[in-house]
């Protein structure tokens, strides 16, 4: 609480006089200084001031006794370690007091403490003094050079980051892996893998390798379900594990990995054996901001808000990974890969609200079904629906129509522009049925009128999201073209 300090000992004021940049004021300056300044009590863990709470007018705080904590940005818990600790004579905030700016900080008493407020036109004469005004200036100057010195460590850290997703997988794997047969214990895997510190273990040969065992394997499905140590390790493996060539990018392998939902890619040579295995450990190793980590926030989302921020961030970081001279067909791939998981987890969040059964599948269309997405995409989607009862498809398709409406209104808030020829699922044209999808390739395939083969070839390749494996199987019948596996959600 604020209360004038009308009185200032002597002790106290010669104290406060021996501080810099104060020891340079006049004594008597300094005193009518104090003597018309505020003394304010605060709690250990109360903020002092805060970038997002303006004052009324231009304020200096001077501790006078305890000690302030400078905290980045608005961490101002009362707890907190990091930051710079400001001690007595500290003047704050520094940054903001010449022009009125935001403070660059929160600050927070470090422990019940009392601070002396410089305002209005006490701060104004305060200011008036030379020494100060350099004093004021060669902090900030100070402040600003180590501001510099951190962005340019965090470049140079990212540059680093962003080239690594561009190096061969066999770079980022374990050496070696452990090669057991089908028949051997559960515990011996688990032995073998402790001793050689491994998280997994490759059940067959380099040239036939026919599972793999990790050890959320030997947790979940043999220490949890009571397993004896005796089992023959087959009972747990991961059958037809997936593989991924040695020469394919870190990048290639964490896009594989997300695709998947698994963590260990077996890694082999062109055509050939096995030769290591790489996880996700050893991704984010080589890469902290490896791309399964910028998958996940997307896979947490539960609103199309929140998916519609995680889109502009996902961007920044696709435009980073370029601008590092990541090779186009790697890029595209990366961006395609994003907006499918982008897409899928808007259905998730909007089917499941509209159409949880769903007897649905979401089509991608163009660039998104071959790869190719850059930074600017627009929609190209359709929808095929098993209608309930075939007397009642009119209704039904009233409801998918509904639900796509609002999917491509979410995909415009996430940066995905609305197509100019209305190729999208919210267009009764494009909420069809399956057999009505068969029935217009059919036409388009046996007609040779340029309509006719646009569309051939725009439909022609197609990605399939949030369908179960037999929806997206029947899916596959409509059209010649390539259907991407993608996960149902």
């Amino acid at each position: 609480m604020r209360g004038r300090g009308q009185e200032l000992l002597t002790g106290e004021l010669e104290n406060i006089a021996a501080l810099a940049p104060l020891d340079e004021m006049p004594a008597s300056h300094l005193a009518e200084i104090l003597a018309g300044a505020e003394l304010v009590f605060f709690r250990h863990g109360k903020i002092i001031c805060h970038p997002d709470i303006p004052d009324s007018s231009p304020c200096l705080w001077l501790v006078r006794q305890g000690s302030v904590r400078a905290l980045p940005f608005d961490d101002a818990t009362a707890d907190a370690i990091s930051g710079q600790l400001l001690g007595i004579g500290a003047l704050l905030p520094l940054e903001s007091v010449l022009t009125g700016a935001r403070p660059w900080h929160t600050y927070v008493a470090a422990e019940d403490s009392f601070l002396w407020a410089i305002s209005g036109a006490v701060l104004q004469q305060m200011l008036l003094e030379p020494a100060v005004l350099r004093w004021i200036a060669l902090r900030l100057q100070e402040s600003n050079a180590g501001l510099r010195d951190a962005v340019g460590e965090l470049l140079r850290s990212r540059q680093v980051g962003d080239q690594a997703l561009a190096l061969p997988v066999r770079l980022a794997a374990s050496a070696g892996a452990i090669w057991v047969s089908a028949d051997t214990s559960i515990g011996e895997v688990a032995a073998l893998m402790a001793d050689r510190q491994r998280g997994s273990a490759v059940i067959g040969s380099p040239d036939c390798a026919i599972g793999i065992v990790t050890q959320t394997d030997l947790t979940r499905r043999a220490m949890a379900t009571g397993l004896a140590y005796s089992t023959p390790v087959a009972a747990i493996m991961t059958a037809q594990p997936a593989m991924i060539d040695g020469d394919a990018t870190v990048l290639d392998a964490g896009v594989e990995m997300a695709r998947r939902r698994c963590r260990h890619l077996l890694v082999r040579e062109p055509d050939g054996p096995v030769v290591s295995v790489v996880s996700e450990r050893d991704i984010f190793r080589i890469q902290q901001q490896g791309i399964v980590q910028v998958f996940h926030p997307i896979d947490t989302a539960n609103s199309v808000e929140e998916i519609a921020t995680l889109a502009g961030r996902i961007r920044d970081f696709g435009e980073r990974v370029f601008r590092q001279g990541m090779e186009v067909s790697q890029f595209t791939r990366l961006v395609s890969s994003i907006n499918d998981r982008l897409t899928q987890r808007l259905l998730a969040v909007i089917a499941g609200q509209t159409h949880p059964e769903r007897r649905f599948c979401w089509l991608a269309f163009g660039s998104e079904g071959r790869e190719e997405q850059g930074f600017v995409t627009d929609q190209d989607n359709g929808l095929v629906f098993v209608p309930l009862a075939p007397a009642n498809i009119e209704a039904e398709r009233a409801g998918y129509l509904e639900m796509a409406q609002r999917m491509n209104d979410a995909l415009d808030r996430c940066g995905f522009d609305r197509c100019k020829g209305n190729i999208m699922a919210g267009n009764v044209e494009w909420c069809l049925t399956l057999d009505e999808w068969k029935t217009k390739f059919s036409q388009w395939i046996g007609t040779t009128t340029p309509s006719a083969l646009l569309n051939a070839t725009i439909f022609s390749t197609c990605a399939a999201s949030l369908a179960t494996a037999s929806l997206r199987s029947c899916c596959a019948t409509i059209s010649p073209g390539k259907f991407a596996a993608t996960p149902s959600a």
